[in-house]
């Protein structure tokens, strides 16, 4: 091994973070299409069948190990050189975060809010709408939803099958929707003290209990603190607390993670991903194996210098993160579809579909990087001085 296994780690963790954000934007990818459920024989196999089950694939279950990969390196990041959890460390690590994390959440909910109602003001400027009219709707939308939730769950999905419970669960996010994520994020950083206290007294029986709640569906409706959240950070904070290096643990499972996250994908994509009941089961089966996987085989192709990590692209990953449902970026879809409707290619095809992603994390790359580099101090108070 060229590579210590700590620089192996790190230099791990460092490079998945594009591949991941890659990840998130499929998983966002609107072109997904009807869905099959199930193919029932081969008489239903036509191209636009087998189209639609390699979009589900992609953007059901494939990419879905993005975020709890993304809360696996949160979780042992946090607690990485810090095994004991002093007030005192606590505090540094909030006011940290504050501006890492607390910041940007705001100004990033905030920013397609502005947009969206200078949008709107094309109506009264063009489209006839009285002032009246527009100030109505820009009110109404606010007590539709509450202007504190644009923070907390303007949007909400999920609920496709009772859980263990006899219950349907729902997710929720805030007005700029991926950033769930990083609102769940906060709040469990918050929440780190009774997380490792519960770590140090329970540790792997916790992570095993966590995992039967996970496979019920069976979690918290707080945001932060449902079972994805705890499961997949705990983890990290587990391996950090105990001074487990990420990659030596995982490689002790690897083969058969590897075999079990083929076979539970390939299911979990017949079944419709999670959202069936029995597609829920090999789903958990397969983001339990695949989270794993991914850093494993990002490390054997890091160690045997087959990847490397590229600065521009990971100084990246917050922003594209961020920005990549705003507008501007979406605008792309639009032009796109227009241009192959005129030339008589259904915008709904295989090559939007795989390409568009692509497209539009270059464009965020494009924007950061003239950001950056005409405006620092902004850049910075955007990714939370991580560019």
């Amino acid at each position: 091994m060229t590579k210590s296994i700590n620089e192996l780690q790190s230099q791990t963790i460092s490079w998945l973070r594009f591949p991941l954000i890659m990840c998130v934007i499929f998983i966002h990818n609107s072109q997904l299409g009807d869905t099959p459920y199930p193919l029932v024989s081969t008489e239903n196999i036509s191209l636009a069948l087998l189209a639609n089950y390699f979009r589900i694939w992609m953007s059901w279950v494939l990419t879905h190990i993005s975020v709890p990969c993304f809360f696996v390196i949160s979780g042992f990041l946090f607690f990485l050189k810090t095994p004991e959890l002093t007030m005192d460390v606590y505090k540094t690590k909030m006011k940290k975060r504050f501006f890492t994390l607390l910041i940007p959440y705001i100004i990033w909910n905030i920013i397609p809010l502005f947009i969206l109602i200078g949008i709107k003001l094309n109506k009264p400027l063009l489209h006839g709408w009285t002032w009246n009219q527009y100030a109505n709707y820009i009110i109404q939308m606010f007590t539709d939803h509450g202007f504190l939730e644009l923070f907390w769950k303007w949007n909400t999905w999920g609920g496709y099958y009772d859980n263990w419970l006899g219950f349907r669960v729902l997710s929720s996010g805030p007005y700029n929707l991926p950033l769930w994520y990083l609102r769940d994020l906060i709040i469990i950083s918050v929440l780190t003290p009774i997380l490792y206290i519960l770590l140090k007294k329970f540790g792997k029986w916790l992570l095993a209990l966590l995992v039967i709640l996970y496979f019920g569906n069976i979690t918290s409706p707080m945001p932060g603190t449902g079972t994805t959240v705890l499961l997949y950070f705990g983890t990290g904070a587990y391996l950090a607390i105990n001074r487990r290096n990420i990659i030596v643990e995982f490689r002790k499972i690897e083969k058969p993670c590897y075999i079990l996250a083929i076979i539970f994908m390939l299911f979990a994509t017949y079944y419709n991903g999670n959202r069936s009941l029995i597609g829920h089961y090999f789903y958990c089966g397969y983001i339990l194996t695949g989270v794993v996987s991914a850093f494993n085989l990002a490390s054997h192709l890091l160690e045997n210098n087959k990847v490397k990590v590229h600065t521009i692209l990971t100084s990246s990953v917050f922003f594209i993160y961020a920005f990549h449902t705003n507008w501007i970026v979406s605008i792309y879809d639009s032009i796109l579809n227009k241009v192959l409707m005129l030339v008589g290619i259904d915008p709904i095809n295989m090559i939007t579909y795989i390409t568009t992603p692509f497209a539009k994390a270059a464009i965020c790359i494009i924007v950061c990087i003239l950001i950056d580099r005409y405006f620092p101090k902004i850049g910075k108070l955007l990714t939370g001085n991580r560019s």
